[in-house]
C-alpha cells in the first residue's frame, strides 16, 4: 500500500510539473513568441503528450516560428489524433490543403514515429 501511495505521489508530481510548461509555451504561442515555444513544445511532443503533439501541428499548419509543412503539420496532429479523436477533424482540414502524396509521406511519418 505505501508503494501505491508513494507512486501516485511521484505520478501526481510528475504531471503537475508538465502542465505550467505547456501552459507557459500556450502563452509564448498567444504572446507570438513561437521560437520559445517551440523550445518547450517539440521535445514535449516527441514524448508523446497529446496536447503538445496538436500545438506542434497547428505551429507547422500554420507557418509561424517555423516553415509551413503540411506533412509535418499532418504527422503531429494525426498522433494527436490516435490519442483522442478530437483531433480527427483538424487532420481533415489539414488534408484538404495537401496532395494525395503529402497525405500518405505524413501518414509514414506518423508510422513511424517512436515516442523518445
Amino acid at each position: 500500500m505505501k508503494k501505491i501511495i508513494t507512486l501516485v505521489f511521484v505520478m501526481t508530481i510528475l504531471i503537475s510539473c508538465n502542465k505550467p510548461s505547456l501552459e507557459k509555451a500556450e502563452t509564448l504561442i498567444k504572446a507570438e513568441k513561437y521560437e520559445e515555444a517551440l523550445k518547450i513544445i517539440r521535445p514535449m511532443a516527441e514524448k508523446a503528450n497529446l496536447r503538445a503533439q496538436f500545438s506542434l501541428g497547428l505551429i507547422y499548419y500554420k507557418g509561424k516560428g517555423l516553415a509551413k509543412d503540411y506533412v509535418k503539420a499532418h504527422k503531429w496532429v494525426s498522433l494527436s489524433a490516435a490519442q483522442n479523436s478530437e483531433y480527427d477533424k483538424a487532420r481533415n482540414i489539414i488534408e484538404e490543403d495537401m496532395t494525395k502524396e503529402q497525405i500518405v509521406e505524413a501518414q509514414k511519418l506518423a508510422s513511424e514515429f517512436v515516442p523518445k
